[in-house]
């Protein structure tokens, strides 16, 4: 044990308060020196443990960076072959399957689901989608990209009603992606749906709230389109664009 001096100093009041303190540093490191010494390891351990798992996260994602890159560089231009389409398909499956920072897997399967829209899958680019927007961080662009992705794929599988319905539930909450665009698609698929007085409703919505988004004649034609029935969900259509090549 380390040896102590008694050291007292006086109150206000004249009495004493005792004070024990080590003779010296020095002394207690010579008495508690196996104590020390592991204490000196754990710190170590433990700066080694987190400058370990900061490389190696850095690492995996560097890795699945450039795995993506090269996955992605094998997607066809529009106008393609299906044969290159699947080419490209197959390395984005086994980029995703394999694993990996979830935001680059999210950007995985949204060039998958991509590819599978312009196949003509579109329940598979709906599944694709979907998994993505679950996948993702609620209030960030690759979920309003996923969401958005999963409601025009819907449509684009003739499920028009489940279409509108996530059309809505974005355009009320969209953060980055255009909510004119949005809506737009939404008033479609209500019309697709069957649903005219929602397609009217949906119309007259993006007129007040975006009266510069299209030509006003254009908007009353597809007002009168709505009105009567004959609003086609082939008259305006736009897939969301997905994050391109990885950073």
């Amino acid at each position: 044990m380390a040896r102590y001096n008694r050291i007292t100093r006086k109150k206000a009041d004249g009495s004493e308060i005792l004070l024990a303190t080590p003779t010296s540093f020095v002394d207690y490191l010579r008495d508690n020196v196996n104590t020390v010494a592991i204490a000196l390891g754990v710190i170590a351990l433990v700066i080694a443990g987190a400058y370990g798992t900061s490389y190696y996260r850095s690492s995996s994602k560097e890795t699945a960076q450039n795995r993506l890159y090269h996955a992605s560089r094998m997607t066809p231009p529009e106008g393609a072959t299906a044969a290159g389409a699947d080419e490209a398909i197959k390395a984005l499956k086994e980029f995703v399957d394999k694993g990996g920072p979830s935001e680059l897997i999210i950007q995985g399967r949204l060039e998958l689901a991509s590819l599978y829209s312009r196949k003509g899958d579109h329940q598979a680019s709906v599944e694709q989608y979907s998994t993505a927007a679950k996948e993702a961080a609620k209030d960030g662009l690759l979920f309003e990209l996923a969401s958005a992705g999963e409601a025009y794929s819907l449509a684009m599988a003739g499920k028009h009603a489940e279409s509108a319905a996530k059309f809505k539930e974005l355009s009320d909450s969209a953060k980055y992606y255009p909510k004119q665009e949005l809506i737009y698609n939404h008033s479609l698929s209500l019309a697709a749906s069957g649903d005219k007085d929602g397609a009217v409703k949906a119309l007259n919505r993006l007129k007040a709230e975006f009266p510069g988004y299209l030509p006003q004649d254009y908007v009353g034609d597809t007002l009168a389109r709505a009105q009567s029935g004959t609003l086609s969900i082939a008259q305006k259509s736009a897939e969301p664009a997905t994050t391109g090549q990885a950073h």
